[in-house]
């Protein structure tokens, strides 16, 4: 078989932060990279100026869309068109159309691996999810050469109820340890421009406004916090936008928690932060999280999977049930009135994230992709 392969996935915004590493390996091993995706604007330009041969699939997110199928014969094309002998496949509609695509030139030779960075279904998920993805998943799996697991939840459900012979797994994909380990700004200056005193405590959560990042459990925290020196910041956008901010003037929060729409500043707002804070409902292994603790941060997060890889109960953080209001308000209390635990999980999250940096990830791959290639021959 050739050295080209092929990257699939939903949308080219998700390739673009969290994939870009991987192309970088696959062009390192000698590989022509090609990546099927629903391509933003501007995102053919970047792709090509990275070496890589976009190619534009008008991927929809419900997996039963009639255009999803169609896209399965796109797919075949571009692996026969272009002598594919890799396929690296990820998100929940980007792996099923992708698989289904590859399934008969597997025969040929031709690798396929299928990176989850969430099972849609997982403990505590809507049945509606086990009834709807688990049987398609586990389907899927007998024609997956290597399957990645990014949190050891999923993992254990792959290596035993999937019918892949290869799971791996892999601390996600990596977080930049320079970058937010050592962002050098000035704190005080920083603080001020966000209206901090002195005596503020400051918290942070980074995540798009969406149901599933649970923003409004934190915010109904905060209401249960007399100390009116904790002040919390949101980064991100999203359609509850409308409906955080309706949330927090109705608790009366207007001056102790606020909104800051998309940033591109979050290294230097976490170098200037006191506490993270991550209720999300649902993750595969949480980026923003990791650059938390890249950054020295205790945390008080979702008791979840992946979240619970990262933190370490009462080392670098707290874990709270999901929706447990009052649970956030103690322990966002409690970490508030104590800095020197604040600086004990602080050197301890600093320490634990270690295993997640982008270096290790790197071997990891690295790793992975030699020993699924081994037995191609290369024409």
């Amino acid at each position: 078989m050739s050295r080209n392969a092929l990257v699939v996935a939903t949308i080219s915004g998700f390739i673009k932060p969290f994939e870009m590493n991987d192309i970088s390996i696959l062009q390192d091993m000698g590989y022509k990279v090609h990546i099927a995706t629903n391509i933003a604007k501007g995102d053919d330009k970047f792709f090509k100026q990275k070496g890589i041969i976009p190619h534009h699939i008008d991927f929809q997110r419900f997996p039963f869309k009639s255009s999803n199928f169609k896209s399965i014969k796109i797919l075949q094309r571009i692996i026969e068109d272009n002598d594919i002998s890799l396929v690296h496949c990820h998100t929940p509609v980007g792996g099923v159309i992708a698989r289904l695509a590859a399934k008969k030139y597997r025969k040929q030779g031709c690798k396929v691996i299928y990176t989850v960075h969430g099972l849609q279904f997982y403990k505590g998920a809507p049945k509606k999810d086990w009834l709807i993805y688990y049987p398609v998943e586990k389907y899927l799996s007998k024609y997956t050469d290597a399957i990645i697991t990014i949190n050891h939840e999923d993992y254990s459900i792959v290596k035993e109820k999937f019918r892949c012979k290869t799971v791996y797994y892999s601390p996600g994909v990596g977080v930049d340890l320079e970058k937010f380990g050592n962002a050098i700004i000035d704190r005080n200056s920083k603080r001020t421009e966000l209206g901090l005193n002195k005596n503020d405590v400051m918290l942070l959560s980074v995540g798009e406004l969406i149901v599933r990042k649970n923003h409004q459990t934190l915010i109904q925290a905060l209401d249960g916090i007399k100390n009116k020196n904790i002040i919390c910041f949101i980064a991100g956008s999203g359609p509850l936008l409308n409906d955080l901010q309706e949330l927090i003037n109705s608790l009366g929060l207007q001056d102790r928690v606020f909104l800051l729409g998309r940033r591109e500043d979050i290294s230097e707002l976490l170098a200037c932060t006191d506490i993270y804070v991550h209720p999300a409902k649902r993750e595969g292994l949480s980026v923003a999280l990791m650059e938390a603790m890249a950054s020295g941060l205790p945390v008080v997060c979702s008791k979840i999977r992946g979240n619970t890889d990262l933190i370490d109960e009462g080392k670098g953080g707290y874990l709270c049930d999901v929706n447990d209001i009052n649970a956030y308000a103690n322990d966002l209390a409690r970490l508030s009135d104590d800095p020197d635990l604040r600086y004990q999980m602080s050197v301890y999250n600093q320490n634990k994230i270690q295993e997640f940096s982008i270096n290790v990830v790197d071997q990891k791959m690295r790793s992975i992709y030699r020993e699924v290639i081994q037995d191609n021959p290369i024409k």
